[in-house]
């Protein structure tokens, strides 16, 4: 039941558990020879003398020729015989924890005194899962690891999630294949509605399956796509050929320029703004288009991509200034001093009357730079501000505009009044199926990025808000990969606004924790990260990572096991765990991943399904 006993505490030595611990185990001749030990290995002690269940891990292995066992000099003769090598070996244990009995297990810090003779086990994936008062339930982190991987799962608790997670470790160390399997498990396992900021597109995957996988793909998924100014103009023959091409396909006219309904028009260029979607992100699949007609005007409103076994709805997005503009501090924080920013609203307020007074259509970024700049002296008088501040005023707006995600819009041509715009999605409907914010076109653009991300995190936080007036929210886990990008150091000697970043670090964790939010975030920058990040996620993660950010951890034991441990092998520290911190191989992929390249055709990626 407590495993195979391969040897025991030795007797020829004192053995301590204390402070510092000394204990010595010895291991037979046969049984090394048929047994590969390692250190790192769990073994398992039962007292002799009031049999109590001791945990340890091997912490070194020592070997003793025949001829130092009896003392005589050594000599080629005994160095060459065989039988030089057969005795014991001789391990040092380290004690983790302790039950009484495995019926009767509470893990503790281990304290009983260890006598010598004890035996000792080899124990089971069971026993050991036992011993160490592993979780059984919740999301899946991987595999317990201890010099080799075992058949242990490690589990993090569900109310876990919700106190947040951080992930760090170097590119490459397994940090992205953890987070797409740890959205499979709490979606798949716990009923948690993943939620993934997404820059490189690998999470667009997890409608594909993965070779051996124990989890299913998702069925459904909804990608939400920012779209650029720049972008639009920058692909406006294509934009045309492919509208062109969906006219014809309907049996509607066959040319984007004498389509007079604006539906319509709006429908053909979403339909081509699918195409790209597909060309840029290797998905091959059937795009249905979604556009509407407001006041005269046609917005595109997304499109569906249907697959072979799912679908991807993916939603276009972009700001209007007429709905954003009070809130551009909280979301841009590029205003200078603390008392424009207690100004702002005052001088927003202004702004709207001066532009939108008779048409709010009016009030866009484009309108608003070129008005700013007008009203310059009238808001030095009134509010009483020096002309650098105003200057700084006008440095705001320019910048806003240049972030490109602003009044978004697509003509035909430049006296054509045949134009589509894009605005936000319906937030109740976006958030109800696992999403996937696809942040492509922001990799050179952290700053709007930003934008994008503040916007949607604040929208999901305000949905939140109602389902708990209502009762219980549903639970949703938000991953966010780069998260330095997101949340960095406020004194790094840039003009970023420590208020807006620390208030909404704290709506996510603070806030988040009460409205069944978990968030988790990863990154391989850790020192360029908002120390609040780290101060409120109860669980970090550490994969192959710099000495130094051991250190910070408190990890730097452990350093050693992942420099040299294979990719996927991290440390996990968290309050849910009776040992406090544990060791794990993430699973492999569980969803298609860039390193499936063999399977790109055979999932229909890259190219037309086969």
């Amino acid at each position: 039941m407590l495993g195979e006993k391969i040897g025991v505490v030795s007797a020829s030595e004192v053995v301590a558990v204390g402070p510092q611990h000394k204990i010595l185990v010895e291991i037979p001749f046969d049984v090394y020879k048929s047994r590969i030990l390692k250190v790192g290995e769990l073994l398992l002690i039962e007292t002799a003398v009031h049999k109590s269940l001791i945990l340890a891990r091997i912490s070194s292995i020592q070997r003793k020729h025949l001829a130092a066992v009896l003392g005589l000099e050594p000599m080629d003769t005994y160095i060459n015989d065989p039988q030089g090598l057969t005795t014991p070996a001789l391990l040092e244990l380290e004690p983790i924890a302790e039950c009484p009995s495995l019926n009767n297990c509470d893990p503790t810090q281990p304290a009983s005194p260890i006598d010598p003779t004890s035996a000792v086990y080899a124990p089971s994936p069971e026993v050991i899962a036992t011993m160490l008062g592993i979780p059984q339930n919740g999301a899946l982190l991987g595999k317990l690891y201890v010099s080799r991987e075992l058949d242990v799962d490690v589990r993090l608790p569900r109310e876990a999630l919700f106190t947040h997670m951080l992930v760090v470790g170097t590119t490459g160390a397994g940090k992205t294949t953890f987070l797409k399997n740890l959205a499979l498990s709490a979606y798949w396992d716990l009923g948690v509605t993943p939620l993934a900021f997404d820059i490189q597109g690998d999470f667009l995957h997890l409608v594909y399956p993965a070779p051996n996988s124990i989890y299913k793909p998702l069925e459904k998924l909804t990608v939400i796509w920012p779209i650029t100014q720049s972008f639009l103009l920058g692909e406006d023959e294509e934009l045309v050929r492919y509208a062109n091409e969906y006219l014809k396909k309907t049996e509607q006219e066959d040319d984007l320029s004498v389509i007079n309904d604006p539906k319509l028009f709006a429908e053909a260029v979403s339909y081509g703004l699918g195409q790209f979607f597909l060309k840029r992100t290797g998905i091959s699949g059937e795009v249905v288009p979604e556009a509407e007609q407001k006041n005269g005007v046609g917005y595109v409103k997304g499109f569906t991509v249907y697959l072979p076994n799912a679908e991807i709805d993916v939603v276009t997005w972009a700001l209007n200034l007429r709905d954003v503009i009070f809130d551009v501090p909280s979301l841009f924080p590029f205003f200078g001093t603390q008392r424009i920013a207690l100004l702002y609203k005052d001088i927003a307020t202004l702004l709207v009357n001066e532009i939108g007074k008779s048409n709010p259509n009016n009030l866009t970024i484009h309108v608003a730079v070129e008005k700013i700049g007008e009203l310059g002296k009238q808001i030095e008088n009134k509010f009483k501000l020096h002309p650098l501040q105003i200057d700084s005023i006008i440095r705001g707006f320019i910048m806003l505009k240049g972030t490109d995600i602003l009044d978004v819009e697509w003509c035909l041509s430049k006296t054509d009044k045949s134009c589509i715009k894009i605005g936000e999605p319906n937030y109740n409907k976006v958030f109800e199926n696992p999403a996937v914010v696809y942040l492509e076109l922001f990799m050179e653009k952290p700053t709007a990025a930003s934008i994008v991300v503040y916007r949607l995190l604040r929208k999901l936080m305000e949905i939140k808000d109602r389902e708990l007036r209502g009762g219980t929210p549903k639970p949703m886990l938000v991953l966010i990969d780069e998260a330095h990008e997101y949340f960095p150091q406020t004194q790094r000697g840039e003009n970023i606004s420590k208020e807006a970043v620390e208030d909404m670090i704290n709506k996510l964790t603070r806030l988040g924790r009460v409205r069944r939010v978990g968030v988790a975030f990863a990154t391989h920058m850790p020192e360029d990260l908002d120390p609040l990040v780290v101060q409120l996620s109860n669980t970090k993660v550490v994969f192959r990572s710099d000495e130094a950010v051991l250190e910070s951890f408190g990890l730097k034991e452990y350093s050693q096991l992942l420099r040299i441990a294979p990719n996927g092998v991290a440390v996990a520290r968290s309050y849910a765990f009776r040992t406090g911190v544990l060791t794990f191989r993430t699973l492999p992929p569980q969803t298609f991943h860039r390193s499936h390249v063999d399977q790109l055709h055979v999932f229909g990626i890259g190219g037309q399904r086969q």
